[in-house]
């Protein structure tokens, strides 16, 4: 009687714990690994794929990496428009995983670049707008996956997303100085942020998919160099830097480097607010330096 008790009450405290347990998860870039671990706060930690240093369009699994992927319970990853090495993964290793594209998050406002109106650009995160409609999806997701910590997920993501309203207005502020002035981007990859914060993208030299601009376009941007217009440009790490440098040698305009994706930022809940935060300073400091 005493052994059948015992077993009773150890299946029902291993249910309790296998309920109660934190799904394992995974994303693919800084930005949204930010974004989901602060909605998970200190229930667990979410893997991110990509290293500070790799480019997220172009990505070669690692076995660590495959292994992250076959461990999962959820992904969060942008969308195959954003790191297309990931869709073939998500296939064949994460096969029981629960995968959520957030870009097809109800509500996320979409833009094309501007050089193509077929090519959908993935950069949303860039807008925090989006990113507070990502929150509610994470954790609307991770709700179903743990209903027992629902009321954390939830509660999390409310605070971020107030936080994020604070950040828009901050930046907003600091942006102040680049109302109205013209500028130029080494890559269409701001394009998002531009729009949310009304800057003035005149031009961008290296097209979506960061091809090699044509001669023609060159001598667009070489134009509006000349014309003494311009107040800074936007360059990119993990860009060619020769095509840069070859067209503003001959003018004394303020270049600052920026990360769509944070490379240069600790991993973390706090990389999203920090990221939207060095652009908009970075720009900022940018065009008073050309005043």
């Amino acid at each position: 009687m005493r052994l059948r008790l015992f077993t009773a009450l150890l299946t029902i405290v291993m249910a309790g714990n296998s309920a109660a347990e934190v799904p394992v998860v995974v994303t693919d870039i800084p930005p949204i690994q930010s974004l989901v671990a602060s909605v998970m706060g200190d229930l667990g930690e979410p893997v991110l794929l990509t290293t500070s240093t790799a480019d997220p369009h172009h990505i070669q699994l690692r076995p660590s990496q495959a292994r992250a992927l076959s461990d999962a319970d959820l992904v969060f990853w942008v969308a195959a428009e954003l790191t297309p090495w990931l869709e073939h993964g998500l296939q064949t290793l994460a096969g029981d995983a629960v995968v959520t594209a957030l870009l097809q998050s109800p509500g996320t406002r979409i833009r094309y670049f501007a050089d193509d109106t077929a090519a959908l650009d993935a950069h949303a995160w860039l807008d925090p707008e989006n990113a507070r409609i990502w929150l509610a999806n994470i954790a609307s997701v991770l709700s179903s996956a743990d209903p027992d910590n629902r009321d954390t997920y939830r509660r999390n993501a409310a605070v971020t997303g107030a936080e994020i309203d604070q950040l828009q207005l901050f930046v907003s502020e600091t942006l102040d100085p680049a109302q109205g002035k013209q500028l130029i981007f080494a890559h269409d990859g701001f394009g998002y942020f531009s729009d949310r914060f009304n800057l003035n993208a005149v031009g961008v030299i290296a097209d979506g998919n960061a091809n090699t601009p044509g001669a023609a376009h060159l001598r667009v941007i070489k134009a509006l160099l000349r014309s003494g217009s311009i107040a800074c440009i936007v360059s990119e790490p993990r860009q060619n830097p020769a095509i840069l440098h070859t067209l503003i040698d001959d003018f004394p305009i303020p270049v600052v480097e920026l990360d769509p994706i944070g490379s240069n930022l600790d991993v973390g809940k706090q990389l999203y607010r920090d990221l939207i935060l060095n652009i908009a300073v970075g720009i900022a400091d940018c065009v008073n330096a050309s005043d």
